[in-house]
This record gives C-alpha cells, structure tokens and sequence, in this order.
C-alpha cells in the first residue's frame, strides 16, 4: 500500500493573483497561487524531473515529462527542513528559498543574479509536517520567459 504524505504551499508560476501572500511574493519576486499538493511517494517529482505547470488546487501526483520536450519546469534540488516542530509558513518559505538559493548556481552553471532562469519550491504544509513527517523542499527551476526545451543542468543563462 503506497504511504500518501501531503505536501503543500506550492507555489507555482500563474497568471492568477497571490491572495494574501505577500510574504511568499516577496520571498521569490514572482506570483501564482498556493496549491496543496498530496505527494505519493512513488509519483513524486525529483532532481532532474521536469513537468508542466497544474491549475489544480490539489495536486495528487506530478506527472513527469521528458526535458527534451518543452516543459515549464524542471527540479534541481532537494532536501529536509531540519527542524522538529512545525517553524510556521514563514520560516518555512525562508528556510526553502535559502536552501534552494545555492543550488541554483551549482545546477544551472551560472549565479541567480546573473540568470535569466528563476526559481521556486514545493514546501511541506503544516498537516503534512504534523500528521506525515514531511520535511521535504523540492527546488524548481523555471524560464519566466516561457517554457524551455531540453535540460538546464549547466545552462549558463
């Protein structure tokens, strides 16, 4: 039986407007909506995945595609919140756009001030830390001038 964890608060890149959410605007300068998203585990997105952005609120599973078709995304990094309690939504976006900051340089070949190439991050949801344990970030790449074709390891834009 496959273990069902909920993820949340990810942010992706769409046209419709963040509700109530500056701090999260803030944190990665872009806009979209929150979406909930249940992770299973072995649907889940990872380093090197790429997909295409969802306008579904819940998100049961990430469908992966092949990066050298056009895709609107690609995960270039993960890892573990290390914390034991719940740290509340915005140490939760800090922590994440920390962590996901370093990355982005070591993947793409070229520092984030100096990329055409953003970023953002899927991040556990209260609930989810709670009731499943999930700790997890995944770091997201994205071209905010359209979809990319092929991978952005070492992309030097």
């Amino acid at each position: 039986m496959k273990k069902t964890i909920t993820i949340a608060a990810f942010l992706i890149v769409a046209s419709a407007a963040l509700t109530g959410c500056s701090t999260i605007k803030d944190v990665i300068d872009v806009t979209g909506p929150i979406v909930d998203a249940v992770n299973e585990e072995d649907t889940w997105i990872t380093v090197g995945d790429c997909f295409d952005e969802t306008d579904d609120e819940i998100v049961s599973d990430v469908p992966t595609i092949d990066c050298a078709l056009p895709h609107d995304y690609e995960v270039y990094a993960e890892f573990d919140i290390d914390r034991a309690d719940w740290p509340g939504d915005d140490e939760v976006f800090e922590l994440a756009d920390q962590g996901c900051y370093g990355p982005f340089t070591a993947y793409v070949g070229l520092a984030l001030e100096d990329s055409t190439l953003d970023y953002t991050y899927y991040v556990p949801t209260e609930d989810g830390w709670n009731d499943y344990d999930d700790h997890a970030v995944s770091c997201i790449i994205f071209d905010p001038a359209g979809q990319t074709t092929g991978s952005l390891i070492a992309a030097g834009r």
